[in-house]
């Protein structure tokens, strides 16, 4: 898909070049402007410790940002089975309500009467 680029011995494709400045915009972003290393950020170690309050864990299945497996992994080890999971089909980084604005404002709504009211 896309052209490939060939150097060093390592093929990348065009889409994949594209990828990786958009993630590293984001980062450059998170540091100029909050002082933040992404890279850094652990959500997986702490998420735990937000028990026994409720998170709703929504996710496009299309993000190349952060794959969605993390957020899956996230739902795993927060340690409440009751927590909502939502992964959003089609769906790319920050692009669910976008994608499915009807559902998603139900969702997070019922979230918001059954947890928080």
């Amino acid at each position: 898909m896309g052209l490939t680029l060939l150097g060093g011995g390592i093929a990348l494709t065009f889409l994949c070049l594209l990828q990786i400045t958009r993630h590293m915009r984001i980062v450059l972003a998170g540091r100029i402007l909050w002082g933040a290393d992404f890279s850094k950020v652990r959500p997986v170690k702490v998420v735990d410790k937000i028990a026994p309050r409720p998170i709703l864990f929504i996710h496009g299945a299309n993000d190349h940002v952060v794959p969605c497996y993390e957020t899956v992994e996230l739902h795993r080890v927060a340690g409440n089975p009751d927590n909502p999971l939502w992964i959003i089909p089609g769906s790319g980084h920050v692009r669910s309500y976008a994608r499915q604005p009807t559902e998603y404002v139900a969702r997070v709504s019922e979230f918001f009467r059954r947890y928080i009211a």
